[in-house]
């Protein structure tokens, strides 16, 4: 693989890792949104509360999945730094291994601001 590309794609990856990791850290804050609402709530229904259950498990679960991600980051960029001495000029493996990650990538970002947008609607329902 040429230089060039795999430092591109190195680039890429560092990129989105930084963005990931931002994820991250916001699903915590989001969790502790929901939690300062049904404190301060004094009535709360059991509607109520299986909603901020639901919230919170599609939290974890998108946490997850952005940690998997970033651990298949990680793997590509090491085998990206392997191969940047080659002098290899085309490899299909690690365009489509990286073409993969772009995608699963955008599909975690959607995901996550859906998630986002949908704690946001329903905080503003139970505020």
């Amino acid at each position: 693989m040429r230089y060039e590309l795999a430092n591109y794609f190195m680039l890429e990856n560092h990129a989105w890792d930084d963005m990931l990791a931002r994820h991250r850290r916001e699903l915590p804050q989001m969790k502790d949104m929901l939690g300062d609402i049904v404190r301060r709530k004094s009535l709360i229904g059991e509607d109520t509360l299986a909603g901020v259950d639901q919230l919170c498990y599609l939290m974890n679960d998108q946490e997850a999945s952005l940690g998997q991600l970033q651990e298949n980051l990680s793997m590509q960029q090491q085998y990206l730094s392997r191969r940047t001495n080659d002098d290899i000029n085309a490899e299909s493996d690690p365009l489509d291994r990286q073409n993969a990650l772009r995608t699963q990538i955008r599909h975690a970002s959607r995901d996550f601001l859906q998630l986002k947008s949908q704690m946001m609607n329903y905080m503003s329902i139970i505020a």
